[in-house]
């Protein structure tokens, strides 16, 4: 099956990564990543070609355990606007750059623009 499909079995670890890592929240850290690139080195010099289809199919496993970590838990800056999220309402100073967008859709009118924050009070 590997001969006919090369691809199927890194897909299928791949795919299973991003959907345990976006189904559970189960995330990685980067230096997973360079542990299985480097088993995947070592078993280039290895003649059982199994050991080296189980670390191929690891590696992917691995990529995509940690492909979504930025999206599920991403850095939050110090001066971010999201930190003010729970507290009282704030004030937010910039500069407009884009023409304000008016959509109608199910619960009716809304509008949007683009705005670039100077500061936040």
């Amino acid at each position: 099956m590997e001969r006919e499909r090369p691809l199927l079995i890194p897909f299928i670890s791949l795919a299973t990564g991003l959907i345990l890592s976006d189904l559970f929240g189960f995330l990685l850290p980067f230096s997973a990543v360079l542990a299985a690139i480097s088993c995947l080195v070592l078993c280039c010099f290895v003649t059982n070609c199994h050991l080296f289809n189980l670390c191929n199919a690891c590696f992917f496993l691995v990529c995509g355990l940690t492909a979504l970590s930025h999206w599920k838990s991403p850095v939050l800056l110090s001066d971010s606007i999201l930190n003010h999220v729970s507290r009282t309402p704030v004030t937010v100073q910039g500069v407009i750059t884009s023409r304000p967008v008016a959509t109608v859709n199910q619960e009716g009118l809304s509008g949007s623009f683009v705005m670039r924050v100077e500061a936040v009070d």
